[in-house]
């Protein structure tokens, strides 16, 4: 049997940057407080076990984030209200979403205030 790999296997640039981020906020923060992230970072369980095991603590809100911490938003983005919570806590806020995902966030933003219904 022959194997052939693709040149294009691997991640997509927006997730590469979101676990380059993470990597790169727990390198900064080592014996210092922990590293938190609003969701799993990206979709897949083995590069999320690994962050894990080099200390990313993944929540399901920022209330679970002490105060002065730091936290990295996912790859897949959050809404405008965790921003200003994290603005609120004096959180550390290292955003790793992909910016195909923020520019669709504008886009439903700027629609949303024209009050289209926005269905996703």
């Amino acid at each position: 049997m022959r194997i052939i790999l693709d040149n294009k296997s691997g991640f997509c640039f927006g997730v590469q940057k979101a676990v380059d981020a993470a990597e790169t906020a727990l390198q900064a923060n080592q014996g210092c407080t922990g590293v938190y992230c609003l969701g799993e970072i990206i979709h897949n369980q083995s590069v999320t076990r690994g962050l894990h095991a080099k200390g990313l603590q993944t929540v399901e809100s920022l209330d679970s984030v002490p105060k002065s911490a730091t936290v990295v938003l996912r790859a897949h983005g959050v809404g405008q209200a965790e921003y200003a919570k994290a603005q609120q806590k004096n959180l550390t806020v290292v955003d790793a979403t992909c910016v195909f995902v923020k520019k669709i966030h504008k886009i439903v933003r700027e629609y949303s205030q024209k009050e289209f219904l926005i269905v996703v």
